[in-house]
């Protein structure tokens, strides 16, 4: 009787094992949620007003190259999409990424100018004060 009472025992401790390890787990079976400390980093606003920041150069060429590879939906996923152009990135050289180094700076000069302008309103003065209020 002895050695059906410890069998019995030790099934009875697997089953809490493996019970407490799909708590730990969560209900999917994926790691649990953690929830963010009420003292986290609040999100940084962002002004509607202003001017759209200017694209980089690699987002230059992903404008440009994604549509030759169509959309996620067309049976590959957005994943292997964006690992195939940044692949293609990298192959480039000098010469071919310079058309689009050219595009981001025209951009970032656009950008200086428009924020240059947009201080000067009211909108900017009145964005400022909210962050004031805010932090």
């Amino acid at each position: 009787r002895s050695a059906k009472m410890d069998e019995s025992m030790d099934d009875s401790i697997r089953k809490e094992d493996t019970s407490s390890l799909s708590i730990l787990q969560g209900s999917s079976g994926g790691p649990r949620r953690r929830y963010h400390r009420k003292d986290a980093k609040k999100k940084k606003l962002e002004d509607p007003n202003a001017p759209r920041r200017p694209r980089s150069a690699y987002v230059h060429f992903l404008s440009a190259q994604r549509a030759k590879y169509g959309s996620a939906k067309g049976g590959v996923n957005q994943r292997e999409i964006n690992e195939m152009l940044a692949a293609e990135w990298r192959a480039l050289n000098e010469t071919d990424r310079e058309q689009f180094f050219n595009k981001s700076n025209l951009e970032k000069e656009q950008y200086a100018t428009l924020m240059e302008e947009y201080i000067k309103t009211n909108e900017y003065k009145d964005f400022n004060a909210k962050l004031k209020v805010r932090s």
